[in-house]
């Protein structure tokens, strides 16, 4: 099972999202915790589930500051449960170690659609 740590910011309430992203045969499984900037993460742990037929696209961007994971969706109310997504779409920031699982991971969720990043701002 693929486990990849990541993190992102909810820029409408500025919180900081730090968690792991996993694939379970089903869904695409988010869990991970909200905190303020410059805080502690609160202590509860929440979590997310993408269904996979609603998932369009995958891509996986390596660069200078950081590489990011894009999931997009063709439903808004996939996201519903985490705050870290705008328009049906995700973007994860994945850390240097972590960079070929993040790959990896891209390629399994959505095959065949991962030539490309899915959008070219990721």
């Amino acid at each position: 099972m693929l486990a990849i740590p990541f993190s992102c910011t909810d820029w409408s309430s500025f919180h900081e999202i730090r968690g792991l992203i996993r694939l379970e045969d089903e869904a695409l499984v988010l869990e991970y915790r909200i905190s303020h900037w410059g805080c502690f993460p609160k202590a509860k742990v929440r979590e997310s589930h993408v269904p996979r037929e609603l998932i369009v696209g995958a891509g996986f961007k390596r660069g200078w500051l950081g590489s990011v994971l894009t999931i997009q969706t063709g439903s808004l109310r996939a996201w519903e449960d985490f705050p870290g997504a705008v328009d049906g779409r995700a973007r994860l920031s994945i850390g240097r170690e972590d960079r070929e699982l993040a790959r990896e991971l891209a390629a399994l969720v959505c095959p065949g659609k991962t030539a490309h990043p899915v959008d070219e701002f990721a």
